[in-house]
């Protein structure tokens, strides 16, 4: 990958035009008197109208000031600045795409960005991509990574259990959690003061009360539970185990079985079917129309948003009511297939979103960080909406780099230095580096300070001040240097300086989206998606070899005998047994907890369709081994409260 900084290249503005952002009726959520949540009607859509607005907003607020003297000092801002904030801590907006793989936006090879992610190519641009970037292969481990700053053997969630990938995943009836005493990003930002909003995808833990995302950190919620709903009428995801129907009677054969949840911060108010009041709408407007609420919101506190797109996972109704241009995706039409055309315009629909978020951020005068990256890689294998990783290995669920090795982004107008800006950002950055960053940012700490602040249980890395100052060696060629993907008794998946070890797990190889338009068959992508169940061990070397075309684990014994003492010993002094069987519990449990959960479901709402996932009191693991019994749901007739 070269130097550790490499320009960006320079490439022609598109024509963009004027157009509507969503269409459509008004929010259904009732914004606070003193800021109007609703999208404007228009965007500018052609760059040099959008960022001379975006200047002449800078200049009325006063971030012209930033401007540097002479030499060293106008080549980067001060070090205070370099480290996160100048008199107020930032805002952040943190988004996380789904399912968004290597090929997908700003390397895309089929996907041009002027016309499938003009905004999010804008941000990289005129930020810092972050071209080592790494998170988890499935949608539960990479978010609990992401929301405790630990790698996932210390959490429950780093190896399969099962001959099936269900107990990594939480999923609608899912009695399982990350489990509690791990304190999770929101919380660690709600301690330094900040207003903390969680959007969209939580899909870490919901079957009991104390395992809810407002219980856990958020001081609000707009989101959904399980690993996938339909885009529009919100109903699980028929791999979500306990979906109502009469096959396997979850419910009952009457209603929709729904996840969308609505928390506002008043318990007073809340109830559990108030995911009625957004049925029929996409979730990309939904979700986008509450975080941008919650950035114009609120008071003079700094904010935290965490925004988890449902897109671009694969889930029916993805293309009901999504506005995009349609215009500018014919030349698209004629080369791409039917899922990856609707994969493109899922992603130009959350981009018109995060163009809009933008804006209200440097409307608002202060300090922000925005953070864009995906949960895993993309899965070429998908029914309705096409990922990809190319020229990368593997795909979502596996352990290659097409499964790992991911898209993202930072960007600030103001806490990027001048030598970070423009540029690639090569040097290795997990999910679980995202905490130390931010609470560098938020507290003006050094690297070294955010990591004894956090103590030894942590694995996150502060990158604010490698990335600011241009560093030659990264914060993770230091202790803790490797990341540790996947741990178990048996398979290891680790990253240490150029090499990666998979130790026992399953092949995978490479897919092309062109050969799925010239007639690539769902067969040959099923055998790069799902090739070889037979456990195999690869070793690397990632950095001259990021295709993983060489597997050089008999050529270099040391080497892989070094990375499998690394999980060896993190099996041995960190690895966390879960004390209770994880299950989804139609599938496995006894019939005891499943009467229980049908009653608590069926119990959150009156309604002659719908009925809402909701915790259903399973039992509670903490972080120590111990357990105890977990908080239900509110019954109809109580106050609805969320317990």
């Amino acid at each position: 990958m070269g130097d550790s900084y490499a320009s960006s290249e320079s490439s022609e503005d598109g024509a963009w035009e004027v157009r509507p952002l969503f269409s459509g009726d008004a929010p259904s959520t009732p914004p606070p008197a003193e800021a109007p949540c609703a999208f404007p009607t228009t965007l500018l859509r052609r760059p040099s109208l959008r960022f001379a607005a975006a200047l002449a907003v800078a200049a009325a607020i006063g971030l012209a000031a930033r401007r540097r003297g002479a030499g060293a000092a106008r080549r980067r801002p001060s070090r205070a600045r370099a480290r996160g904030v100048s008199r107020t801590m930032p805002h952040v907006l943190h988004v996380v795409l789904d399912d968004v793989g290597w090929d997908d936006l700003w390397e895309s090879r089929d996907l041009p960005p002027a016309v499938v992610s003009p905004t999010i190519f804008r941000l990289a641009k005129e930020g810092v991509k972050l071209t080592s970037y790494y998170g988890q292969s499935y949608c539960t481990p990479a978010r609990a990574a992401l929301l405790t700053g630990k790698f996932v053997h210390r959490l429950g969630f780093a190896s399969p259990e099962a001959d099936y990938w269900g107990p990594l995943e939480v999923v609608g009836d899912a009695n399982y959690s990350v489990p509690l005493g791990h304190e999770l990003l929101p919380a660690h930002l709600r301690n330094l003061g900040y207003a903390t909003h969680g959007v969209g995808k939580w899909n870490v833990g919901h079957c009991a009360t104390e395992y809810l995302p407002w219980k856990r950190g958020f001081d609000t919620f707009l989101g959904y539970f399980s690993d996938g709903i339909h885009y529009t009428t919100h109903a699980v995801d028929e791999f979500g185990g306990g979906a109502i129907s009469a096959d396997d009677d979850a419910v009952d054969e009457a209603h929709t079985l729904a996840d969308l949840v609505y928390y506002d911060g008043d318990d007073a108010s809340f109830r559990w079917d108030r995911g009625l009041d957004f049925l029929g709408e996409h979730t990309t407007a939904v979700f986008a129309r509450e975080a941008l609420r919650r950035l114009r919101g609120g008071g003079d506190a700094a904010k935290y948003v965490w925004l988890a797109f449902h897109g671009a996972h694969d889930n029916e109704g993805s293309l009901e009511g999504v506005d995009v241009d349609d215009d500018a995706f014919d030349g698209l039409a004629e080369t791409l297939t039917a899922g990856r055309l609707a994969f493109a315009k899922n992603l130009r629909f959350m981009d018109d979103a995060i163009f809009g978020l933008k804006r209200a951020l440097l409307e608002s005068g202060r300090d922000f960080l925005v953070a864009v990256h995906s949960d895993n890689g993309g899965f070429p294998c998908a029914r309705y909406l096409g990922g990809s990783n190319a020229p990368l290995r593997g795909a979502k669920f596996d352990f290659m780099e097409g499964a790992l090795r991911l898209p993202a982004l930072l960007y600030s107008p103001t806490l990027l230095s001048t030598v970070a800006r423009g540029r690639a950002y090569n040097h290795l950055f997990h999910h679980v580096d995202w905490l130390a960053t931010f609470l560098s940012a938020a507290t003006a700490t050094a690297a070294p300070e955010v990591a004894a602040k956090l103590g030894p249980g942590y694995d996150s890395v502060d990158h604010l001040g490698a990335i600011n100052d241009a560093q030659v060696t990264g914060p993770r060629t230091r202790a803790p240097a490797r990341i540790l993907f996947s741990v178990s008794a048996t398979g290891l998946v680790v990253r240490d300086g150029d090499y990666k070890l998979i130790r026992e797990y399953g092949d995978s190889g490479w897919f092309e989206p062109d050969l799925d338009a010239s007639g690539f068959s769902r067969e040959d992508a099923k055998r790069v998606c799902f090739e070889g169940d037979e456990p195999q061990t690869f070793l690397f070397n990632v950095r001259d070899d990021p295709e993983e075309r060489a597997n050089v684990v008999d050529a270099l014994p040391d080497v892989a005998a070094r990375l499998a003492a690394y999980g060896d010993d993190a099996y041995r002094d960190e690895f966390f047994h879960f004390p209770l069987e994880r299950a989804w519990i139609f599938h496995e449990l006894d019939d005891e907890e499943a009467v229980r959960l049908r009653a608590t479901w069926i119990d959150t709402s009156d309604d002659d369709v719908y009925r809402f996932i909701a915790p259903w009191g399973c039992m509670l693991v903490f972080d120590d081994g111990s357990t105890a019994p977990g908080g239900a749901g509110v019954r109809l007739e109580d106050t609805r409260g969320p317990g």
